[in-house]
Order: C-alpha cells, then structure tokens, then sequence
C-alpha cells in the first residue's frame, strides 16, 4: 500500500513540474511577444505568440493575442499595395478582438490615425495635381507650374507616384512654354517684317528715314531756330517730300530726299537750294 502511494505522489510531483516548465514557457512569451510589439517589432511579436499558444493551445488570451498580431501585419501588407481602405477595416478589427491587449489595441490605433493623415494628405496633393493638369490642358502653363512647384515642395516620400507624375507635368509645360515663346518670338519677327513691307518707302527709304536725312539740310538748325513747323513726310514725284511752314502760318519751302539720299531745300516758288549729296 505504502509502495502505491509513493509513486501516486512521484507522478504528482512530475505532472506539477510540467505545468509549471509550461506555465514559465508561457509567461515568458506573452511578456516577450509584447515588449516585441512596443518596439513594433511585429513578426517576431507574432512568433512569440504562437509560442505561448504551442504551450497552452487553447489559451483565450494567447488566441487572441496572435490575431490581433496578424491583423496588424496584414494591414502592413495592404498598406505597402496602397490598399488603405482595406487595410483600415483589419485595423479597426484589431481594436475589436475580445479578450485582446491594449498595448496591441493601442499599436493599431496610431497605426489607424498615421493612415488616415496620409489618406487626407494623398486627398490634397490628388486635387493639387488635378488642378495642374486642367490648367496645363487649358494652356496655361505658367500657372500649372506654379501649382506643380508648390507640390514638389511638400514631403512627397509616402507619395512617389504622385512626385513622378508632377515632375513628369512640369517638365513638359516648360517645354511647351519654350515652344510658345519660340512661336511667339517668329511671329513677332514675322509681324515687324510685314509692317516694315507694308510702309510706304523710295527705293528703301522709310519716311523715318527721310526725316533723319532731312536734318543734313545746313539750314535745318536755323528752322528750328525760328519756330518753323515740319509736316510729316509724303512721296511726290519719285522723292520724300515735308513740307515747312512759318510760325505765321505761310509757306517756307520743303525739305527734298530723293531716292538717292540727297537732301535739299525747295523754295515755295520752285528753286532748289542747299543740294547736299549722301
């Protein structure tokens, strides 16, 4: 009897020693799996878990431990595909898991609140980026480039496809606004060219010139001198023309400039005076 009685109490003794190494495995991992998680240390928190559920597979806590874990990793995942919405909802269920820890819960919800500042933000540099474009479309370049100057500016590391795409834009409006100015400077010289054709002139001579030429006249000074009043050049008989009149209102003569550049001075009666050659 007394024999029996000694090994009932050894196998006691040794199913004691199990649960305790167990409980100790346990404990050791669900303390380990947490100071993993508040370093955001998420998968090596999530095999810390499994450890402690390996343990005691049907412990509540564990199980629920490990599928908050989860939550969180996949969330990461859709995160890194631009799946945010997603990504929100496995969050979100994060928080919800019964039996879960607050520590977790509380991992979640910072990881809730980073994700939607930069859904707000992705929102902002969207509708930035859509404005550039409808004003790049409407041709106006300059104000597209202001926009995409104002966009590159922010902190776009969260948001390369939205960087590439505003780089790509500005890059093409000041192409175009090289164009546009090329277009512009020809059409400009184009305009100057056809106005130069369409004045009036003798063998080349414009009626600007005609006056320039006219102040070679030796009697020109004294003209000026006595108040005379110059008329504005007209072509009469191959030459410029331009007439003068006295401050009394009467003739004086006119100033002649023919084809050849040659400056005289007609008296209103007819003689020619002052012949100077170019």
């Amino acid at each position: 009897m007394k024999k029996v009685m000694a090994v009932s109490l050894g196998a006691l003794l040794l199913l004691g020693g199990c649960s305790s190494k167990t409980d100790e495995v346990y404990q050791s991992s669900i303390q380990k799996g947490l100071d993993a998680v508040a370093e955001d240390n998420f998968n090596k928190a999530e095999g810390l878990f499994e450890a402690a559920l390996e343990s005691k597979d049907k412990d509540k806590i564990a199980k629920a431990y490990l599928n908050q874990i989860q939550l969180i990793i996949k969330a990461d995942e859709l995160t890194a595909k631009r799946k945010t919405e997603e990504a929100l909802q496995l969050l979100d269920q994060s928080t919800k898991v019964k039996e879960g820890s607050k520590v977790i819960s509380s991992k979640s919800k910072e990881k809730e609140e980073q994700l939607t500042a930069m859904q707000e933000k992705q929102k902002i540099y969207n509708t930035m980026l859509t404005d550039a474009k409808k004003l790049t479309e409407s041709g106006d370049y300059q104000k597209s480039n202001e926009k995409l100057d104002a966009l590159i500016k922010e902190d776009l590391t969260q948001f390369t496809a939205v960087k590439d795409e505003a780089i790509k834009l500005k890059g093409s409006n000041d192409e175009s606004i090289k164009k546009a100015e090329i277009a512009k400077a020809e059409q400009q010289a184009k305009a100057k060219a056809a106005a130069a054709a369409a004045k009036p002139s003798i063998n080349g001579i414009t009626a600007e010139e005609a006056v320039q030429l006219s102040k070679r006249l030796p009697s020109y000074p004294d003209l000026v001198a006595n108040g005379d009043t110059f008329r504005a050049p007209t072509i009469y008989d191959g030459s410029w023309v331009i007439n003068i009149g006295r401050p009394n209102g009467l003739a004086e003569g006119s100033i002649i400039v023919d084809k050849n550049r040659t400056v005289s001075f007609m008296y209103p009666n007819g003689e020619v005076d002052e012949v100077t050659p170019y």
